[in-house]
């Protein structure tokens, strides 16, 4: 299995071979017989390496995680201790309501340096080296970064129980515009980007006015809407603990909901650098609940 990992990490059966001080044949070798012992085809052989199948990507993620904690394990009882710290990058309100805690509380995980930014100095930052992994919540393209989907965030339009009294669901589905003309706007940024794409997509309208107050965190968006500032659009699992809490209210549930995809970013090289494989495990698993 770390003959496995460190092909699938590398994308390579000659630094694989080189990064275990073993020969190429005798990597080839273990290759071919964990294939044989599963069936079917872990990675397709093309001239610049090998490129991982779907059988692969599953039993990476399976063995990964565990694979890593266990060397980390082994390490700390010898005395040799780890240099493992895994950069992650994203924006803050994201690591800090989501990813951050389903890192930190996993057993064995990696030392862990969190960096925010928005997308487009992550993916710079992920694209110079600078960073391991990231979160990002456009799909931005830079030379060597893979992406694939991570979640999907939901979109909703929230305000405090005294605007949800002001703007009852009856009067936002009959006359929504009319309804919401005067009402304050609270905003992530001075482009509305999200305002503005429900009221494109739910209300089939542009949207003219500006915002209220703008502050490029979604934490303090909540927050500030809690407090009876206006009302806003952000992402469901941002609003869903003020929800809980009867701070917020969904004040309008449209058949469906604006989503914005969410990737996760790496260079595949990375994954062969301690720890980071394991990060990308956990981030895939947790992830299912977040939209939630």
């Amino acid at each position: 299995m770390r003959i496995f990992l460190a092909v699938y990490r590398s994308g390579s059966v000659t630094a694989a071979a080189a990064q275990l001080h073993l020969s190429q044949p005798a990597v080839s070798k273990q290759l071919r017989a964990l294939e044989l012992e599963s069936g079917r085809p872990l990675f397709v052989r093309g001239p610049r390496g090998v490129v991982p199948t779907q059988e692969a990507d599953r039993l990476a993620r399976e063995v990964g995680p565990h694979l890593d904690a266990l060397e980390g394990a082994t390490a700390r009882l010898v005395g040799r201790g780890t240099d493992a710290t895994v950069h992650v990058g994203g924006p803050a309100d994201l690591l800090s309501i989501a990813v951050a805690p389903a890192l930190a509380a996993a057993p064995g995980a990696p030392r862990l340096r969190l960096h925010t930014g928005v997308a487009d100095e992550v993916l710079d930052r992920l694209a110079a080296d600078e960073l391991d992994i990231a979160v990002a919540a456009r799909p931005l393209r830079r030379p060597g970064v893979r992406q694939e989907p991570l979640f999907t965030e939901t979109l909703v339009l929230v305000g405090n129980p005294a605007w949800a009294a002001r703007l009852p669901a009856a009067t936002l589905d009959a006359a929504p515009l009319a309804a919401l003309a005067d009402v304050p706007l609270v905003a992530f940024d001075e482009e509305l980007p999200l305002l503005r794409r429900y009221w494109r997509e739910v209300f089939g309208a542009s949207l003219d006015a500006g915002a209220a107050v703008t502050l490029p965190d979604f934490r303090g968006v909540v927050r500030t809407v809690s407090a009876g500032a206006g009302v806003s659009v952000v992402p469901r699992y941002v609003a869903a603990g003020a929800i809980g809490r009867g701070e917020l209210v969904e004040l309008h549930a449209p058949s469906r909901r604006p989503r914005n995809p969410i990737a996760l970013a790496f260079r595949p090289p990375a994954l062969g650098r301690p720890g980071v494989e394991m990060v990308r495990a956990l981030l895939r698993a947790a992830a299912a609940g977040w939209d939630r």
